[in-house]
């Protein structure tokens, strides 16, 4: 007999309308910082007075959260930890991130998305250097892999983008909270012209399984799909998964669509321009942090 999973019961009764969304929130609220260094993407936003100081510190509230459930949950040691408990990722600096905050204004859940400049090679994915595609009976056949995957992803006309650092804080998970920060994903893609994604998932918590459920695709070639890895220094097995952001399992394609009005106020395609934080309060106006040059 099967047993449905609490996404697959609930989602049924999810529907479409801002007013929908702000219910599944709850009083929470999401803000989406864009990159600190570096443009990663021709897609940016509009103007406000914020410094560069508050998208440091909004930076620092993931890099925290991150460190404190990996550790909580074994997966990471406080060695891997910096001096104020952050968890940090080469590409950090480079990713979009998106936010979910409390009603109190405390972070609770991110997830990182990088969208990787034109012509990006194998080399620039941070799925190149995982440690299945790095052991020497996997490595020149998962190059071949993620070559293909660039090539698709060219031929379509999309961009190349990854997710990763999807974190929720216990008093989020269980729920849709969690869904709703996975499918952000989707919608941020969607926004700036639609991207192949490649995102390396734990399988704790069934996080694996439920990215699977929302849309996600193994990835394979012609033999077989690419097989879960035990990754030692997460303490856990990982797999990699591949996501369209034009295909969503089609109970969430409403609420991607909501998603994608939620952000569109603030994300324009406007090539040559700065990059900008921003946030969005459900219940208000779009709310945007500009980036200073």
């Amino acid at each position: 007999m099967h047993t449905k999973t609490n996404l697959e019961f609930q989602s049924s009764s999810w529907s479409a309308s801002q007013s929908s969304l702000s219910h599944e929130l709850a009083g929470h609220s999401l803000m989406l910082l864009p990159p600190l260094e570096a443009p990663s993407t021709p897609f940016f936003v509009g103007q406000s007075l914020a410094d560069r100081e508050e998208c440091e510190n909004l930076l620092s509230a993931v890099q925290k959260l991150r460190g404190q459930i990996y550790f909580e949950e074994g997966a990471l040691e406080a060695s891997m930890l910096d001096l104020a408990g952050k968890h940090t990722h080469p590409f950090d600096r480079r990713s979009w991130h998106v936010l979910m905050c409390t009603p109190k204004g405390q972070v609770c859940g991110t997830l990182r998305v990088i969208i990787h400049q034109a012509g990006c090679s194998v080399d620039d994915l941070a799925a190149s250097s995982c440690p299945l595609f790095l052991d020497p009976v996997w490595r020149q056949r998962g190059r071949r892999i993620l070559q293909e995957f660039l090539r698709r992803a060219s031929a379509a006309g999309l961009h190349v983008a990854e997710t990763g650092g999807w974190a929720l804080d216990k008093s989020v998970r269980g729920g849709r909270k969690g869904a709703l920060l996975a499918l952000c994903g989707w919608a941020i893609t969607r926004l700036v012209g639609g991207a192949k994604i490649l995102g390396i998932v734990t399988t704790r918590c069934g996080a694996s399984r439920l990215t699977r459920y929302l849309g996600g695709l193994e990835l394979r070639d012609e033999q077989s799909n690419v097989p879960p890895y035990f990754d030692r220094r997460y303490c856990c097995d990982m797999e990699v998964v591949e996501f369209d952001s034009r295909l969503v399992n089609p109970r969430f394609e409403a609420i991607v669509r909501d998603l994608c009005d939620y952000f569109s106020g603030v994300i324009r395609v406007q090539p040559g321009q700065a990059a900008a934080a921003l946030g969005h309060q459900l219940s208000g106006e779009p709310t945007v942090l500009d980036m200073p040059n």
